[in-house]
């Protein structure tokens, strides 16, 4: 009988449990593949630190994107607002008059005499009694028209036939277009009919006498026809401020929102006379400042958290088998360990920390302060990374007698960076990190960028995840190569112990 002829493809190389040679053909396979295994564990072991990583980085973007709301125009907490640096507020008696102050408003009691307000240019035409939306021009008396309006330097024509009703009349108006169809007629004025009054009224949207309606029906003869001016009106006050011996001032404007000396003008109401005082508080922009600050150290605080983390080698991510021998809550003890000291000695995000802190140092050309001369300053203890204080009383002071210059000192923008201001220093830092195209961003993601899913890191962790992919294919391979030179093993081993067995029972007979 012919031992080698086990070896025939028509034999079974499937597992086997080493029954033939006694043999623990599954740890013996499990043996020789151990490094090949390692090198698996060990690639799933760099993606997962990856994937916590990016973790720990999108937190950290969450964060700043938080912190940037500080510089964001459209964000009530924004500290770019020259609201932040007013040194004064407004205490009002009577009605007709709201009143705002910015930084340098002069102090005092202040008298507003309201004669008369700014207004819009208007052409009103009135229907017949009765007249609704749904009656023709022709009942409600105001028969066709071909009118020709001219407003804001741009010329538009109606033409309204007398069969036609007022609610067309008013999409008409509504929709006509100027000599090069470019701009609507909507654009310039606002157009409504009233049912209880019975009339059409056409008013534009800017305030002034230099804005005039003008209006020519061309069906009228030429000899008839006249072109009517309807002109805007300015706004007419007089203003007492404090300590002017001369008494009041008169003062025009073509809205009824108009900026003085650092106070704004509000007018709802004609024929008033408003009194109200500028008073000194510093008190706001304490409060702003200090809440900023507390954010500001927060921030701080987290970054210097992260890079200054220490890693415990001796904890590293879990592999699968070591997984299926613990308890769910040792694992999550277990990784939480494993996560520490995840952005140790990072640098972009020590670059963040390094940028902040230099711009607290730097001077602001044209300020003519710094942040100690405001009472800010960074706390004495080392270890706190640079965190802020304010001492309020020092505080207080430079923005109740020197507002204007606390303000540039935060605030001024300009083509260099010495001209810049700390706080838009900080929001071009920021921006930097966690903006649209922020290098955090890029290197992590984020939701809702295009980034998302092309960062660094999701590259990264697809590469390793075709690196695991090929590892694992080529240990499958390796095992099932080993399994069918075990199974022929154990297949000639059962061949041999056949023909042990014949010869046997041939001698004894």
């Amino acid at each position: 009988m012919n031992i080698s002829s086990s070896s025939s493809s028509s034999a079974d190389y499937g597992r086997i449990t080493g029954l033939a040679s006694g043999l623990d053909i599954d740890g013996l396979v499990e043996s020789m593949l151990s490094n090949d295994q390692a090198r698996v564990d060990k690639a799933k072991q760099a993606k997962q630190t990856l994937e916590w990583q990016q973790e720990a980085y999108v937190d950290i973007i969450k964060d700043l994107k938080k912190f940037y709301e500080y510089f964001d125009i459209a964000n009530s907490s924004n500290m770019l607002s020259s609201s932040n640096y007013v040194s004064t507020k407004s205490e009002l008696s009577g009605t007709g008059l709201e009143i705002t102050t910015f930084p340098g408003a002069v102090t005092g009691k202040y008298s507003v005499e309201i004669e008369s307000l700014a207004e819009a240019p208007k052409w009103q035409i009135s229907a017949s009694t009765g007249a609704k939306k749904n009656t023709t021009l022709a009942d409600a008396g105001l028969g066709p028209g071909n009118y020709k309006l001219e407003i804001g330097g741009e010329t538009f024509t109606v033409e309204a036939e007398s069969d036609i009703t007022i609610g067309d009349l008013i999409d008409k108006l509504k929709n006509a277009k100027n000599i090069d169809g470019s701009k609507s007629l909507s654009s310039f004025v606002d157009i409504n009919f009233s049912e209880l009054t019975g009339k059409l009224t056409i008013e534009g949207k800017v305030t002034g006498e230099t804005q005039i309606l003008k209006v020519t029906n061309n069906l009228l003869p030429d000899s008839e026809r006249v072109e009517v001016d309807y002109p805007g009106k300015d706004a007419l006050v007089f203003i007492t401020p404090p300590g002017n011996g001369e008494g009041r001032v008169e003062y025009r404007s073509s809205s009824n929102s108009f900026t003085i000396d650092n106070v704004l003008y509000k007018l709802t109401e004609a024929d008033k006379t408003v009194d109200f005082n500028v008073v000194k508080n510093s008190e706001d922009s304490y409060n702003k400042f200090k809440g900023f600050i507390d954010s500001y150290n927060s921030i701080v605080e987290k970054l210097n958290s992260k890079i200054t983390e220490k890693k415990d080698y001796n904890y590293n991510p879990l592999t699968d088998s070591q997984k299926e021998e613990m308890k769910e809550d040792e694992i999550k003890k277990w990784e939480a360990k494993a996560k520490q000291g995840i952005l140790s000695r990072d640098n972009s995000i020590s670059s963040i920390l390094t940028a902040l802190r230099s711009t607290l140092y730097e001077t602001v050309e044209g300020a003519g302060l710094s942040l100690t001369d405001i009472g800010i300053s960074t706390t004495a203890n080392y270890n706190d990374g640079g965190k802020l204080q304010i001492d309020e009383a020092k505080f207080k002071s430079a923005i109740e007698n020197n507002s204007e210059a606390v303000q540039k000192l935060f605030t001024s923008s300009g083509d260099t960076n010495s001209k810049k201001g700390i706080f838009t220093k900080f929001k071009d830092i920021i921006d930097k990190a966690v903006g649209y195209n922020g290098s955090l961003i890029e290197k992590a993601g984020y939701e809702n960028t295009r980034w998302v899913s092309e960062n660094t890191i999701s590259k990264k962790i697809t590469d390793k995840n075709t690196m695991i992919q090929n590892l694992l294919r080529n240990l499958e391979e390796k095992r099932e190569s080993l399994y069918k030179k075990f199974s022929i093993l154990e297949t000639n081993l059962n061949s041999l112990n056949s023909q042990s067995s014949y010869l046997a029972s041939q001698f004894s007979l």
